[in-house]
């Protein structure tokens, strides 16, 4: 399960955006992950099986846009948990 919360958290603290923005990346996180389920560790077939999922398709491009970004943030995001992990 993806915890939303520390995301949130984590992009209001490691990139500095507001409240809002971070709320707003939240949201359309959770939305890419209502139309292809995010793995445990986003490789490029997840971009690649979003990119080919209907629902995602029929997206204006300016949202689908925002999507991949969000997805891509919460890739970073896994990607410093995993290496916060291997330090302690």
């Amino acid at each position: 399960m993806l915890d939303y919360d520390l995301f949130n958290e984590w992009l209001k603290t490691t990139h500095t955006f507001s409240a809002r923005t971070a709320t707003s990346i939240t949201s359309r996180l959770k939305r890419a992950n209502n139309i292809c389920a995010i793995p445990a560790e986003i490789d490029d077939m997840y971009y690649s099986r979003l990119k080919q999922m209907s629902e995602f398709k029929a997206l204006d491009v300016f949202v689908r846009s925002h999507l991949m970004r969000a997805v891509r943030l919460f890739s970073e995001y896994q990607n410093g948990c995993a290496a916060n992990a291997k330090k302690s």
